[in-house]
């Protein structure tokens, strides 16, 4: 990682001695509110480019780390598993009806199958014509989901622009 280009002045548009243009938005919030790094980094500039990196690992890399609300599954899970699950829709096993999990857009025979029947069928050279109904059946499942989907953010967004314009034409009064 780079070292952080610090200019140091005293003017106005300055926080810690350290030009405004040089930092980040996010940085100038954090020596807004740390008052206590503020006597040492005006001091010392190796330690202004310690606290930069931990500052810029803080806001960039450790989302990934926080923990959410898995609508799901209903329970606590890493932002990567909730991106994981909403790719999964239920279904049913096209040989037996088990309950399954199927991915969107993965149209293989291991996509339509419980484990069971999937080692019983999956591995055939032809393929039976339940999976491919079921994968046809799913395609179609699919879309419906997306659409809807898809409707709901765009009523969403007309909500949004019409309270949008409300406000600016009651701004201009």
């Amino acid at each position: 990682m780079k070292p952080f280009k610090i200019e140091r002045s005293r003017g106005k548009d300055t926080i810690c001695h350290i030009k405004y243009s040089c930092l980040k938005p996010y940085q100038i919030n954090f020596f807004k509110e740390n008052k206590l790094v503020k006597r040492n980094a005006i001091e010392d500039d190796r330690f202004l480019q310690i606290v930069l990196r931990i500052v810029e690992y803080e806001t960039h890399y450790k989302d990934h780390l926080k923990l959410y609300y898995n609508n799901y599954t209903k329970g606590v899970s890493s932002y990567d598993e909730i991106l994981e699950d909403a790719k999964m829709l239920d279904w049913k096993c096209c040989i037996c009806d088990c309950e399954i999990k199927s991915e969107i857009g993965n149209f293989e025979i291991v996509n339509f199958l419980c484990s069971d029947c999937f080692k019983a069928y999956g591995k055939q050279k032809m393929v039976d014509e339940r999976i491919l109904d079921s994968s046809v059946n799913f395609r179609y499942f699919c879309q419906r989901v997306l659409l809807k989907q898809q409707k709901g953010h765009m009523q969403y967004l007309k909500v949004f622009e019409t309270s949008k314009k409300i406000k600016k034409s009651k701004s201009l009064y």
